[in-house]
C-alpha cells in the first residue's frame, strides 16, 4: 500500500541594515571659478550614483546647488547620504580708474582708485588704502578682497614721470581768485602774481586763455609777459560786469607739462539814486541791470503827512483787491476804500485813499490781498 510521508523544513530570513554612506567636503562656500571636492568617506560599496549622475565616489563641483550620493552596500541594499548644499560666490572685479594722465612732470601726481569698494587692498608698493597717490614712476595693480572673501587682482597700470617740471608758480593765490566787486557798467582789474620756479629757463606767457572770455578779460597791452629764472611777475585780470550779481570763468596758463588752471569770480553791483521828497526826507531807488534791461525797486521810504495815494492796475476781468493798513507788527488797523475806478484798454485800475494825520508817527505797509492771497505789500512811514 502507498504511504503518505510528511516532511518539515525551515527558511531563515535574515533583515540586514543598510549601510548609509558617509561623505565630506572641502567646504561650502566657494568662489567663482573655484572647484569643490565632496567625496565618500568610507568607499566600500560597490557601486554609487550621485545627483550629478557621477557614477564615481569623488565629484568635483564647480556650480551653487545640493549633492548627495546613492550607494549599493555588500549586501545589495540602496541607502542615501545626507545632502550638502554648496555655495560659489561671484569674483569681484577690480577695475582701475586714474584722476588724470598716467604720464606727468615733476612735482605732479596722479590718484589710482577702484570702482566699488571691497573689504580690503592690497596694492603692489604694499599700500592697504582704496586709493594710490603715485608721484614716481612705476607699475601698480591692486588685488582686492570683497566682504565673501573672494578676491580679484587688477589690471597691471604704467605710470611714467617726465623728468622736468612745470614753471609756474602761483603765489599766495586763493581759489577761486577774486576780482573786486563794481559797478554795472564798470570795469575792476586784480593782479595774479606768478613766479617762474625755473633755474635755468625763461618763463614766457604769451596766450592766457579764459574760457568764456566775455566778462572777464586779460589786457594783451601786458603780453608776452617774460619772467627770467627765479623770478615773478604779474598778470592783470579785468572784469566787467553787464549783469547785477556774481559772474565767473576761468583762466588756464600753458605752461611745460600741464596747464595750471585758475577759477576767477567777480560781482556787478547794483547802483542806488538818492533823491529828495517834498517832506525834505531822503529816498532811495536801488537799480538792478539784467542784460539789457534794468529793474528799479520802489522808492524808500514813501513818506506820508496827512493822506497817501496809490493805485493797482489788474487784467480784465479782476476783482478789485482787498487793501489794508496794517503796523509794524502786521496788525491789521483799517481798511482802505476805493476812491476811483479806471477802465483802461486791456486793464482794470483802482485807487486808493487812505489818511494818515490820525496815526502816530512810525512805520506802516499797506497790504493788497486777492482770493489767491498776498499780493503786494508796500510800507509806508507816517511823518509829522
Amino acid at each position: 500500500p502507498q504511504t503518505c510521508v510528511a516532511s518539515v523544513d525551515s527558511v531563515v530570513v535574515m533583515l540586514k541594515e543598510p549601510r548609509i554612506p558617509e561623505t565630506f567636503t572641502t567646504g561650502t562656500t566657494f568662489c567663482e571659478g573655484d572647484t569643490a571636492t565632496i567625496a565618500v568617506s568610507n568607499p566600500t560599496f560597490l557601486q554609487y550614483r550621485w545627483s550629478t549622475g557621477s557614477t564615481s565616489s569623488v565629484i568635483w563641483p564647480t556650480e551653487s546647488g545640493t549633492y548627495r550620493v546613492e550607494a549599493l552596500d555588500t549586501n545589495g541594499c540602496w541607502s542615501t547620504s545626507e545632502s550638502i548644499t554648496l555655495t560659489f560666490n561671484k569674483r569681484p572685479t577690480a577695475e582701475l580708474t586714474v584722476s588724470g594722465p598716467t604720464t606727468f612732470c615733476l612735482d605732479d601726481s596722479v590718484v589710482i582708485s577702484l570702482k566699488g569698494s571691497y573689504a580690503s587692498y592690497v596694492w603692489s608698493n604694499g599700500a592697504t588704502t582704496p586709493s594710490l597717490t603715485v608721484k614716481q614712476p612705476g607699475t601698480f595693480f591692486v588685488i582686492v578682497t570683497d566682504v565673501n572673501g573672494c578676491v580679484d587682482t587688477s589690471e597691471v597700470l604704467a605710470i611714467d614721470v617726465i623728468q622736468t617740471r612745470n614753471k609756474i608758480e602761483l603765489l599766495g593765490l586763493q581759489r577761486p581768485f577774486v576780482v573786486g566787486d563794481h559797478d554795472v557798467g564798470s570795469r575792476a582789474c586784480a593782479d595774479i602774481r606768478i613766479r617762474n620756479r625755473s633755474t635755468d629757463e625763461t618763463l614766457v606767457i604769451a596766450r592766457p586763455i579764459l574760457v568764456n572770455n566775455t566778462t572777464f578779460g586779460i589786457p594783451p597791452s601786458q603780453l608776452p609777459i617774460i619772467i627770467p629764472p627765479g623770478q615773478d611777475r604779474q598778470l592783470t585780470v579785468c572784469c566787467a560786469a553787464v549783469d547785477t550779481g556774481m559772474v565767473a570763468d576761468t583762466i588756464f596758463l600753458p605752461d611745460t607739462c600741464s596747464p595750471s588752471v585758475i577759477p576767477v569770480v567777480s560781482r556787478g553791483l547794483p547802483y542806488d539814486l538818492l533823491s529828495s521828497s517834498r517832506c525834505d526826507v531822503a529816498t532811495q531807488v536801488t537799480v538792478i541791470r539784467a542784460g539789457l534791461s534794468y529793474r528799479t525797486s520802489p522808492p524808500y521810504p514813501i513818506p506820508a503827512d496827512k493822506g497817501a495815494l496809490f493805485s493797482i492796475v489788474m487784467p480784465r476781468g479782476s476783482d478789485a483787491p482787498d487793501v489794508t493798513l496794517r503796523d509794524a507788527t502786521l496788525r491789521e488797523i483799517r481798511r482802505v476804500e476805493v476812491t476811483r475806478h479806471d477802465q483802461l484798454e486791456h486793464e482794470l485800475g483802482w485807487t486808493y485813499s487812505i489818511r494818515t494825520d490820525d496815526l502816530p508817527a512810525g512805520l506802516y505797509v499797506l497790504v493788497a490781498t486777492s482770493p489767491l492771497g498776498v499780493f503786494h505789500t508796500v510800507p509806508i512811514p507816517v511823518l509829522h
